[in-house]
């Protein structure tokens, strides 16, 4: 039977996002399909969604710069409401990061009773066996 290896997909290395983390902003074709695909989709009832995504694509290739400019200019705007909800994210990431790096570096709590009896315990053990072997 052949060994199976496993690959690390391009997806599972990238950095993980948080649920709270901000969305990235849409581009500006992304702005024009929202606009347009609900008239493309009455024009063309039988359309697939596949289909009707070529359908757009092809409308927006056939648009001029100058058509396409209100949607560029929203895309701008998203793009820095984006950067700024990220810097701020960024900002809380570090804050909760220091947290727990401060967390981490306090001393632990002292031993519960058990604990220490189990310790104690165990150096005991040890030295009766070191004596034993030494004896034998």
């Amino acid at each position: 039977m052949a060994k199976e290896t496993a690959r690390k997909s391009a997806a599972s290395s990238k950095k993980q996002s948080g649920p709270d983390a901000p969305k990235r902003g849409l581009s500006a074709y992304m702005f024009f399909s929202q606009d347009t695909r609900e008239k493309v989709k009455s024009e063309n009832p039988e359309a697939s969604f596949g289909q009707i995504g070529k359908i757009l694509g092809a409308k927006w290739r056939e648009m001029s710069d100058d058509d396409k400019k209100p949607y560029q200019d929203k895309a701008a705007e998203d793009k820095k409401r984006y950067e700024a909800e990220k810097e701020k994210d960024q900002e809380v990431w570090e804050l909760s990061r220091l947290r727990q790096d401060n967390r981490r570096r306090q001393p632990s709590l002292s031993a519960s009773a058990y604990q220490a009896s189990y310790v104690d315990h165990t150096h005991r053990r040890q030295n009766q066996l070191q004596l034993h072997t030494y004896l034998v």
